[in-house]
């Protein structure tokens, strides 16, 4: 019925009025139609003519309502009575269109029956079958007929959506219902008859007696599955080996086994244990690396004897001047940081080492405030000394390894502090996160490594910078106005996040005085110079 329903308005339509005589269609060229986007464009052949229009909106698609509402437009070529056509028009919603085009004569009447509901159906069978499509691929227990036959769909249906306004609605419906169809068939060959998924985490869970090589069969297939795999929860009878493992190249992926002979040999990052009785780890080692996937998550809470996470620091910090800020998020609570020259190393406030680095934390709803420790999934900023200024064994560049023992790892929550920014009324949201976030303008990531504008390199958070890492901050602007594109870290701090020197941090309230240079005077100073006292520069003008 649908399919004759462009013929039937257009029969409807053999005249129509130019000023007061009544002229054939046929010199000037009638308007076509063709979409940009969402937005309908309308042209016509003949130069130099004018296109006008008449649009009603379509409440339902059923043929008498479309003749009905048809039939009660009419289209004339004067700009009082019918729209002149000046540019594309944004089309979300289904409706009926006349358009005309006055030369020295009219056209014919072209009609637009335009089934908007449809056509997104249609969209959103696309986007569900070349997901599955591209899941399938390399899975010998897919039908390859079927395969092919969606793929064919999928073509013939990205064809069709973009010549829609020339295609009747009713053949997106069909193609609609078959691209569903044959989706759905395959992704039931893809699901096992036994236990093996693969989640949105990242987990790989297996169980019955699936093997490795079926279970990645199964849920998309060895190089899909590495892109994202944070986890296996291995409660399969098979064996699990090493040369399973082939191509799973994420560092600080997690295997959970229920005994020490189901392990794979001599590798970190094996949990033991089942439900009831708990999980413990011998030795957990998380790895920070700029490429590939080093995503992290833990699926059920452990005990790890031994649990370490290195990273390398190289960015310069200034006295005064806010740079030199990364941020952190680790999985478990830190007992112990070591640098890899200058030994034990703890955040100022914390009396555990007499070699110290710059902590903050984001207290929600006030700004940030000094931290002496790390918690386990909390969002920090953190910098380690690093200038020509300090004292040099104060100075922590390089790597630095934090670590716990017999550490409680909970499941891993990706957790938030947020604040209001006086200076534009809108809230602030600090986030920490275990997995790569992609690059996007909604996420504000920190300029480590990278000056910004006017902004010196780990000051700044940029909005759509770069990917996110794991294991580290990002942060989200929530405002009623366009965001910002830049959110320094001084924003966050009430107006200051400068460094300050050693001395000062190291002596806090002491009222101690020290030279430029970090060396501690025994009393105030009484020759003429620059001076440090209570974290601040301080000119004595005494002879």
């Amino acid at each position: 019925m649908k399919s004759r329903l462009l013929t039937i308005l257009l029969a409807l339509l053999p005249l129509v009025t130019w000023g007061q005589g009544t002229v054939s269609g046929d010199v000037v060229a009638a308007p076509t139609f063709r979409f940009d986007g969402d937005n309908l464009v309308i042209e016509t052949e003949t130069a130099n003519a004018s296109i006008f229009y008449q649009m009603a909106d379509l409440p339902n698609m059923d043929e008498a309502t479309i003749q009905k509402i048809s039939e009660s437009l009419t289209v004339t070529a004067d700009a009082q009575q019918s729209i002149y056509y000046e540019q594309p028009i944004e089309l979300k919603k289904s409706v009926v269109l006349k358009a005309l085009a006055a030369g020295e004569a009219l056209s014919e009447v072209s009609v637009l029956v335009y089934d908007y509901e449809s056509w997104q159906d249609l969209l959103k069978a696309i986007e569900y079958g070349t997901d599955v499509y591209g899941r399938a691929q390399g899975n010998t227990a897919v039908d390859a007929t079927l395969l092919s036959n969606l793929a064919y769909a999928l073509d013939e249906s990205k064809m069709m959506y973009s010549e829609r306004a020339t295609t009747n609605s009713f053949e997106a419906q069909n193609f609609s219902e078959k691209i569903m169809e044959l989706a759905y068939q395959i992704e039931e060959m893809m699901t096992p008859a036994t236990d093996a998924t693969f989640d949105s985490n990242g987990v790989l869970t297996v169980g019955g007696a699936v093997t490795m090589a079926e279970a990645l069969e199964y849920t998309g297939g060895g190089a899909e599955v590495a892109k994202t795999i944070t986890a296996i929860v291995w409660n399969s009878t098979a064996t699990l080996t090493n040369s399973d493992l082939q191509g799973l190249d994420n560092p600080n992926m997690l295997i959970y086994v229920s005994s020490q002979e189901q392990a794979p040999a001599n590798r970190d990052n094996v949990i033991i244990g089942n439900d009831a009785d708990g999980y413990l780890a011998k030795n957990i080692m998380l790895k920070d690396v700029e490429s590939g996937n080093n995503n992290f998550y833990c699926p059920k809470a452990f005990t790890a004897e031994m649990i370490s996470y290195t990273r390398n620091f190289q960015q310069q910090t200034e006295i005064g001047v806010s740079r030199g800020w990364e941020s952190i998020a680790l999985p478990f609570t830190v007992q112990t940081i070591v640098h890899e020259k200058n030994g034990l190393i703890a955040p100022f406030g914390n009396d555990a080492s007499t070699k110290h680095f710059w902590l903050r934390q984001l207290i929600s709803g006030e700004s940030l405030a000094r931290a002496t420790a790390i918690q386990a999934n909390t969002p920090y900023l953190i910098s380690m000394p690093n200038s020509d200024a300090y004292p040099a064994e104060f100075n922590q560049a390089g790597s630095v390894t934090f670590s716990s023992q017999n550490a409680e790892v909970p499941v891993t929550s990706e957790n938030a502090s947020s604040m209001m920014d006086a200076t534009t009324n809108t809230i602030i949201v600090f986030y920490s996160t275990m997995r790569r976030v992609a690059q996007s303008e909604e996420f504000y990531a920190l300029n480590v490594g990278s000056p910004q504008a006017d902004y010196a390199e780990g000051s700044v958070f940029v909005a759509g910078l770069r990917d996110i890492r794991p294991f580290e901050c990002y942060t989200w602007h929530h405002a009623h106005n366009p965001a910002p594109q830049f959110i320094p870290i001084s924003e966050l701090n009430g107006g200051t996040m400068g460094i300050e020197s050693i001395t000062s941090a190291l002596s806090e309230g002491e009222g101690a005085w020290y030279m430029i240079d970090g060396r501690k005077l025994q009393k105030m100073p009484t020759r003429k110079g620059v001076y440090i006292h209570n974290g601040k520069k301080v000119v004595v003008n005494k002879q």
